[in-house]
């Protein structure tokens, strides 16, 4: 006689559960939680927090995507159209970011790998040298995986892209 494990119903009822939540406390209290379903960042439930207008290094941010990366985040089908990006804040103004060969950095810190291509093959933007983050912009990026399309291919973003801060609220581990 085979037995079955009831966790994997226990996890389908939780993840229903909670997104029930998650849509009821939206249409009562407005868009305050997201689901990121992106292994940009954790996968998971997170709490939006206004923005003040100045984001720190660090922060992590739901943010709009930026016209020069629209073609590749919604064209190549990576997002849904019109949503938005949850990523880090990794340099802010008079930060110093390097693209040079296959690694960025920032301020001399390695943060992470660029690659010429996507999963897919497809090229990537390429960026290259060593740039100042200036006044009123900030660098995104995503450091949960090594893959992740951010300002590493596109450069800096004005802080008026800045949606909401992002706060996590239970996220998946990998």
């Amino acid at each position: 006689m085979k037995l079955y494990s009831k966790k994997p119903l226990v996890i389908i009822f939780v993840v229903f559960f909670t997104l029930a939540i998650v849509q009821i406390a939206t249409f009562t209290i407005g868009h305050r939680f997201i689901l990121n379903m992106s292994s940009s960042e954790p996968i998971g439930l997170y709490r939006l927090k206004p923005f003040t207008g100045i984001p720190r290094r660090g922060d992590l941010i739901l943010m709009t995507v930026p016209v020069k990366a629209q073609s590749y985040i919604y064209g190549r089908g990576w997002l849904p159209e019109g949503w938005g990006l949850l990523k880090t804040v990794g340099a802010i103004p008079d930060d110093t970011y390097c693209i040079t060969g296959k690694e960025m950095t920032v301020d001399g810190a390695f943060v992470g790998p660029v690659f010429e291509s996507d999963s897919k093959g497809l090229p990537l933007p390429r960026l290259r040298g060593c740039r100042k983050v200036e006044a009123d912009h900030f660098l995104p990026v995503a450091t949960h995986i090594k893959q992740s399309f951010d300002g590493r291919y596109f450069g800096t973003v004005s802080n008026s892209e800045i949606k909401a801060l992002a706060v996590p609220v239970f996220t998946f581990k990998e």
